[in-house]
C-alpha cells in the first residue's frame, strides 16, 4: 500500500529492513520509510500528531528519542518500542544535548526496550515537569549494558502513574534509585524481575516506607539479590500484595529483614497475600532464622528446594491463615503460578486462565516462507507478532496491530 498524506496513520513500524519480501501485509511500505522518516512527519499534511504506536528496530540513525520527538511532533504517541542494534543510542533521552522546554511524551503509556546492547542509561539531564506522566508500563529486556540503577530517583519521580514494571536480563545492580525521593503517590501494581545476574537489591538505599503500598503481584526469578528483599518498614506497607513468587535466588537470605532486638517481636502481617511460592532458595532462612510474617489470607502455597525452611506445625498454622487446608502446588514455573494464582473471573476461572485459553490458538497463513504466528503473551501485557518471512529473518512487533 502507499501512504496517502490525507490518511491518518496511527501505527508505524520503523525498521532497517529494506526488501519488500521481508515484510508481509500492511507493514511493507511503512518499514521502507527509514530514510524518509523525518520528511514524512515534516509534510504539512502528515499525521504525525495522530501517531499512537511507533516501533524502531535496528535503526542506526536513532541517537536520542527527544530529537525524534521534536522532529516528528509525536505528541499523541501512546506506545513506543525500540529494539535491536541501535548502536548510536547510548541514552534513550538525553536532555543535555537536546534541552526540551516543554513536557515531552506526556501521553506515552507503554515503553518497550528490547536487546539494546549499546544503551547505557534511560535518561541524562533534567526533564521538564509533566514528562512521561502517563506512562503505565515499562518493559526492559536484554539491555545488557544499562547503568547500575534502572530507574534513578530523578527519573522515578517523573513516573507517578507507573503500574507495571518488567526488567529482564539486564546488568543493573539496583532497580530503583531512592536518594531524596519520597513519592506523593505510587501506583506500581505489578513487577517482574528475571535473570538479573548483577542485581544486589531492589533499591540503592532506604526505600520510602510507602513505595510499594499498591504492589499486588511480584515475581522474582533467577536473580542474585543479597540479604533481604524488603526492610521491615516497607514490608509493613505491603497492604495490597496478593501474589509473591521468588525462585532461583542463590544468595537471598530473607524476604523481610531481621528485626532489631530493640523492636517488639510482633510478626509483620501481609494481610492480602493469597499465593506464595518459594523455590530453589538455598540460603533462605539459613541457621536459626525462620519466616517471621503472617498471611491470614493465604490460600495457595508452593515451597520447593528451600533446605532451611521448615514448619514445626502445619503451614497454615505457621502463617496464621484462615484457610486450614492450603492448596500446595509443588514445583511450578512462574507462568503456571500466575495461571493458578490469578484473580477469579465471573465463571470461576482465573483471569490468567481465561486469557491463556482465549489466546492459545495460533493463526497460520501462507507457505513456509510467509507464515504468520500471532501469539499473545500469557501475562497479557502485549501482543507479539512473529513473521518468519525468510529462513534467516524474523520481524518482531511488540504491540497490537
Amino acid at each position: 500500500m502507499r501512504i496517502k498524506p490525507e490518511k491518518k496513520v496511527k501505527n508505524i513500524a520503523f525498521s532497517s529492513v529494506k526488501k519488500k519480501d521481508y515484510i508481509v501485509d500492511d507493514y511493507v511500505d511503512l518499514a521502507l520509510l527509514t530514510k524518509e522518516f523525518k520528511f514524512f512527519f515534516k509534510n504539512k499534511n502528515s499525521s504525525g500528531n495522530n501517531t499512537e504506536r511507533l516501533h524502531y528496530e535496528d535503526y542506526k540513525g536513532l541517537s536520542n528519542i527527544l530529537v525524534e520527538y521534536d522532529r516528528g511532533r509525536l505528541h499523541g504517541l501512546k506506545t513506543l518500542s525500540v529494539k535491536g542494534r541501535c548502536e548510536n543510542l547510548k541514552e534513550l533521552m538525553n536532555a543535555i544535548t537536546c534541552v526540551p522546554d516543554m513536557p515531552v511524551f506526556e501521553n506515552l503509556e507503554e515503553l518497550y526496550l528490547y536487546y539494546l546492547d549499546d544503551l547505557k542509561q534511560l535518561c541524562v539531564g533534567e526533564l521538564p515537569p509533566g514528562t512521561l506522566c502517563s506512562l503505565k508500563l515499562l518493559d526492559v529486556v536484554g539491555c545488557r549494558n544499562l547503568g547500575n540503577v534502572l530507574l534513578p530517583s530523578k527519573l522515578l519521580q517523573k513516573l507517578p502513574n507507573l503500574e507495571k514494571l518488567f526488567c529482564l536480563g539486564t546488568k543493573v545492580e539496583y532497580v530503583f534509585g531512592c536518594e531524596g525521593f519520597e513519592p506523593d503517590q505510587t501506583n506500581l501494581r505489578e513487577m517482574d524481575l528475571w535473570d538479573l545476574d548483577a542485581v544486589r537489591s531492589i533499591c540503592n538505599g532506604p526505600a520510602p516506607r510507602g513505595m510499594f503500598q499498591t504492589l499486588n503481584d511480584l515475581v522474582i526469578d533467577n536473580c542474585n539479590f543479597q540479604g533481604s528483599l524488603f526492610t521491615i518498614d516497607v514490608a509493613q506497607c505491603l497492604f495490597q500484595l496478593e501474589q509473591l513468587f521468588v525462585s532461583q535466588c542463590p544468595f537471598l537470605e530473607r524476604l523481610i529483614e531481621a528485626r532489631r532486638e530493640s523492636l517488639n517481636n510482633n510478626k509483620t502481617v501481609l494481610p492480602n497475600l493469597k499465593s506464595l511460592c518459594l523455590q530453589y532458595l538455598p540460603m533462605l532462612y539459613k541457621g536459626s532464622a525462620t519466616i517471621d510474617f503472617e498471611c491470614p489470607s493465604l490460600e495457595i502455597l508452593c515451597i520447593e528446594d528451600c533446605p532451611h525452611l521448615s514448619f514445626p506445625s502445619s503451614a497454615s498454622d505457621h502463617f496464621h491463615s484462615r484457610k486450614q487446608d492450603l492448596f500446595n502446588l509443588g514445583r511450578i514455573t512462574k507462568w503456571d503460578f500466575r495461571l493458578f494464582a490469578g484473580n477469579e473471573g465471573s465463571d470461576g476461572q482465573t483471569v490468567a486462565e481465561q486469557s491463556f485459553r482465549k489466546n492459545l490458538p495460533m493463526l497460520y497463513r501462507g507457505s513456509a516462507k510467509q507464515t504468520l504466528f500471532l501469539l499473545r503473551c500469557q501475562r497479557a501485557i502485549t501482543d507479539v507478532l512473529l513473521i518468519p518471512t525468510a529462513a534467516d529473518h524474523v520481524y518482531f512487533l511488540p504491540f497490537p496491530i
